[in-house]
């Protein structure tokens, strides 16, 4: 064959190529976000949950064990040093998540879900192996550094594998092992104080298993309901309980220490009891798990390092109260301490009205167009609204074939 007919045939390939490409349908291409999950992707997705789990079992743990850890560090610990070991963790989980995200696209996700695996486990032996404060921190350290790692690598690896019709569902999932790891923490704790149940333990298996619940019922409606429309049914209410808290904790009879004085204040302190089981279901129903579905909003060129920030933004808002929740209530009153994460609930429910838009069953293409235009809120409630358009549509066609 010469030169000019293979040329030649080269060029009617090519127009056919071009003509085939026109003639698709390209919104067609995206009717795959619409098919039916497979199994072996929800399989994906739980087992990468699996660090989630570990997540929860190890604050859950450590809030029973510092109730009854007496002088097993060689001496009574005080407030400071009780809040030295939980906001560790928190400090490692905030370094964590920083090199997690760093790495995450140079080695992949599996690659930082794998060292998250292998520090919580070396974090685990140092702690069963304490006798001083200084190595329960190292331990509680370590373990932070895993924490993180889990706590952006999961929620990220799960938002690429997830089709758009059923990632907040797979997202939940990490959520829901989290609240399940703490839940299951309590239960053990019950379980070895079986001569009688110890109050704070009681307390927190009651609001870890409302956290569990709740977070389950998110999994069912995420998807159905939208991100935006449940943060907006669920902060005003978070807000509005801790308020009732802060108001209820005045008649609560707390010395400097926050140590009872009196038995007088019961109905006071079930009051407050029954503020933070309303604040709870609709902290896990809102807040506490949508707040890990943000991955989505990302490109993918930025997606590591954008989830990076965002488990940066949780884990160093968890440092500063874990590191100054004790303090504040000693120096400001429960009061006050409670009626400022009050504030802090209301301006995040005003934050989201004006900044958070719904991505509710948009691929991950769609959602990078919605911040072309500024924080897009109003350009994604037009695009629902055409997509909605476009389902009813569809529907009616099928209906009269």
């Amino acid at each position: 064959m010469s030169d000019t007919s293979r040329r030649s045939s080269l060029d009617d390939g090519l127009k056919d190529t071009i003509e085939h490409v026109e003639a698709t349908d390209i919104d067609a291409l995206d009717t795959i976000e619409q098919t039916r999950c497979s199994n072996f992707a929800w399989l994906v997705s739980i087992t990468a949950a699996v660090g989630g789990f570990l997540f929860g079992y190890d604050i859950g743990i450590i809030s029973a064990i510092l109730v009854y850890l007496g002088n097993d560090l060689g001496s009574i610990i005080n407030s400071n040093e009780k809040e030295l070991i939980t906001s560790i963790t928190s400090g490692g989980a905030f370094v964590g998540s920083v090199v997690a995200g760093l790495c995450a696209d140079r080695y992949g996700r599996k690659m930082g879900i794998y060292n998250g695996c292998v520090l919580f486990i070396i974090g685990a032996i140092i702690q069963v192996t304490s006798y001083t404060l200084a190595q329960m921190t190292v331990g509680r350290l370590v373990m932070g550094l895993g924490v993180g790692s889990a706590a952006i690598i999961v929620p990220l690896y799960i938002t690429e594998v997830a089709p758009a019709k059923y990632r907040g569902r797979m997202i939940s999932l990490d959520n829901l092992s989290i609240t399940g790891g703490q839940l299951i923490s309590y239960a053990i704790d019950a379980m070895f104080s079986a001569c009688g149940l110890m109050a704070p333990i009681a307390v927190g298996t009651i609001i870890a298993g409302t956290n569990f619940a709740f977070t389950w019922i998110n999994l069912l409606l995420v998807d159905r309901v939208g991100r935006r429309s449940i943060l907006m049914h669920t902060l005003w209410v978070m807000a509005a309980s801790l308020l009732c808290a802060a108001i209820c904790f005045h008649w609560v009879p707390l010395n400097h220490e926050l140590e009872l004085t009196a038995s007088s204040g019961d109905w006071a302190a079930y009051a407050v009891l029954a503020c933070m089981v309303v604040y709870v279901p609709f902290y896990s129903v809102g807040a506490g798990n949508i707040a890990w579905m943000s991955s989505e909003f990302f490109p993918l060129e930025v997606r590591a390092v954008g989830t990076m920030f965002l488990t940066m933004s949780c884990w160093g808002a968890n440092v500063i109260v874990a590191s100054t929740f004790l303090t504040q209530m000693e120096s400001t009153t429960p009061s006050g301490t409670f009626g400022f994460y009050a504030g802090v609930c209301f301006f995040g429910w005003i934050g989201v009205y004006f900044c958070y838009p719904e991505v509710n069953g948009m691929t991950l293409e769609d959602i990078r167009q919605v911040f072309q235009h500024g924080f897009g809120v109003k350009y994604a409630r037009e695009l629902q609204k055409e997509w909605k358009a476009g389902q009813m549509e569809n529907a009616g066609i099928r209906n009269q074939v």
